[in-house]
């Protein structure tokens, strides 16, 4: 007998959660532009559950580097979801759970180390050429003229 494969495995699985993610995402950036009083908030990836039933919306604050953005939006989820269903259509509308997106402040991070990496290599390449060219200077034999 010849085994079928669970619709999760199916590529088309995937796609799907994909394209409904992007969808929540387009339509919640232009609910919480709305809102009044939240403030700006970039939405910038929503990750779909394998059911559909489940958004995860990743969210940070434009301009400002409050990371606790969630306590502020969490109050309006009731809300931002009855306005969130009557412009999607699913057979199940999914729970939204709003998560800090960290990762503009990780890659500042980064961005930090490889700076202050790249500075200590200059640094000791300035400081290899100095000790090379000062033994290459005394090692070579004066002209003669």
């Amino acid at each position: 007998m010849k085994r079928t494969k669970k619709t999760s495995d199916h590529p088309a699985a995937g796609r799907r959660q994909l394209k409904v993610g992007q969808n929540i995402r387009k339509i919640l950036a232009d609910i919480l532009t709305r809102a009044t009083g939240l403030g700006h908030i970039t939405v910038t990836e929503v990750r779909m559950s394998p059911d559909l039933r489940l958004a995860t919306v990743f969210i940070t604050p434009l301009g400002r580097d409050d990371l606790d953005i969630v306590s502020e939006v969490t109050p309006h989820t009731r809300e931002i979801s009855q306005q969130l269903s009557r412009r999607l259509h699913l057979k199940y509308m999914p729970r939204l759970v709003f998560r800090p997106d960290a990762s503009f402040a990780q890659a500042a991070r980064i961005s930090t180390i490889l700076q202050s990496v790249r500075t200590d290599t200059m640094d000791t390449i300035d400081r290899a050429d100095s000790i090379s060219g000062d033994s290459a200077t005394t090692d070579q034999p004066p002209d003669s003229q």
